[in-house]
């Protein structure tokens, strides 16, 4: 594994496989968020890039030695510090794409793609065609990935409730397309014969730590959690 890359779009969870004990200081970006801080403003969706500039690479020999000591909040001001650096002389302006991006984080993926190019005010065509320049992945692809990882979230924190009224609340027609974007985004398979229950899809969303975006909010519930464990020891 090099000391610095980066990690595209997923529509499927990324497994690592390692010896011994690894640690990764890592940064999230909203899909579109990377783009600005990237030597070469364009990639492929799902991929893998090992090619970061030489800038990233110093970044992390700094960060290299902050982590053994376990100086995370080191570690986090001098990623901070990096990327603002980098904003201040970055170029490229996402404009539009950004505020299509925002629109279908605020209405958790819910959005028809003509209504977004309107609001983006783009053709579909050119909001197509610039999403799959900036963001590598197409509009339609991001919402369902916004979607289906809300339904995670609320699984997780709430896994009691009904799946099927959950399908309909998200926007599906019926639970059938639910599983098969839980299917697509997952590998895993429902149970053959449990269509309207789907235990395995609630096993997963409840067991499984994974999140294709960077969540607020369940960061600042384990922030908070973990404080109240720290204030109870003290």
């Amino acid at each position: 594994m090099p000391k610095a890359f980066l990690i595209g779009l997923q529509q499927k969870p990324l497994r690592f496989r390692s010896n011994g004990t690894v640690k990764l200081v890592a940064t999230r970006f909203f899909a579109w968020g990377a783009l600005p801080f990237l030597a070469v403003q364009s990639k492929a969706a799902n991929s893998v890039s090992i090619t970061l500039d030489p800038e990233w690479h110093s970044l992390s020999n700094v960060l290299e030695a902050k982590v053994p000591p376990q100086d995370y909040d080191g570690a986090i001001t001098a990623v901070e510090e990096f990327l603002i650096a980098r904003s201040r002389t970055k170029s490229f302006a996402l404009g539009q794409i950004q505020t299509a991006g925002q629109m279908l984080f605020h209405k958790k993926g819910q959005f028809k793609i003509a209504k977004l190019a309107e609001h983006s005010n783009l053709s579909t065509r050119q909001l197509q065609r610039q999403f799959q320049k900036q963001v590598g992945v197409s509009p339609k692809m991001l919402a369902r990935s916004i979607r289906f990882e809300e339904i995670r979230n609320r699984l997780m924190f709430h896994p009691d409730t009904n799946l099927t009224d959950l399908s309909y609340e998200f926007g599906y027609t019926d639970q059938a397309h639910f599983i098969r974007d839980f299917k697509e985004f997952t590998g895993k398979t429902r149970p053959v014969n449990t269509p309207m229950k789907c235990r395995s899809c609630r096993q997963f969303f409840v067991t499984t730590k994974m999140s294709y975006f960077y969540n607020r909010a369940l960061h600042h519930r384990n922030r908070m959690a973990s404080e109240s464990v720290k204030n109870r020891r003290v």
